[in-house]
């Protein structure tokens, strides 16, 4: 029965695999038919036709991975923009910066240089929560700005504004 399999998927791990599972199909169904009735040409049978249901479910898996394959568009990788200091944006942040109530601009300057809003709270001498509002309110600000400025899109705000924890009003 292993090469009546082997001759039809020619791998020895998968015609393993199918007698198997046609040994534990006629062991599941000898409530239907009695094992003292099956004879060597049900048993062949049986191979044969797991071997067809073995060659259908991997065409079946390739063609729904060629599919899949076609929907899906070839990876780009992001494009990275870089920014000289007369960029809109650049010019657009520092002004948003210069507008900013001075504790959000000494905040911001310190997240921007690395940091952490845990040890700006420590130096300012104020709580976390304070610092982290701070933080909130310039990236808004900012967003704004760039918003009005036409340097990004609502999408684009939208996507930062999730990727920065959302901002508070």
């Amino acid at each position: 029965m292993h090469r009546l399999a082997f001759k039809a998927c020619k791998d020895a791990d998968e015609a393993a695999d199918i007698v198997q599972v046609v040994f534990i199909r006629i062991w599941r169904r000898r409530h239907i038919r009695p094992l003292t009735t099956i004879d060597q040409a049900y048993l062949m049978r049986s191979v044969r036709r797991g071997a067809w249901d073995a060659e259908r479910r991997l065409r079946r898996a390739r063609e729904a991975l060629e599919r899949y394959a076609a929907d899906r568009r070839p990876y780009a990788p992001p494009q990275i923009t870089v920014f000289d200091e007369s960029s809109l944006i650049a010019v657009t942040v520092k002004q948003a910066m210069g507008e900013m109530p001075p504790a959000c601009q000494a905040v911001m300057e310190a997240v921007r240089r690395g940091v952490s809003q845990v040890e700006v709270a420590r130096v300012r001498g104020v709580s976390l929560g304070t610092v982290e509002k701070q933080v909130s309110k310039a990236r808004k600000l900012i967003m704004l700005a760039l918003l009005e400025a036409g340097a990004i899109d609502e999408p684009r705000a939208a996507r930062l504004q999730r990727r920065s924890g959302g901002m508070a009003s």
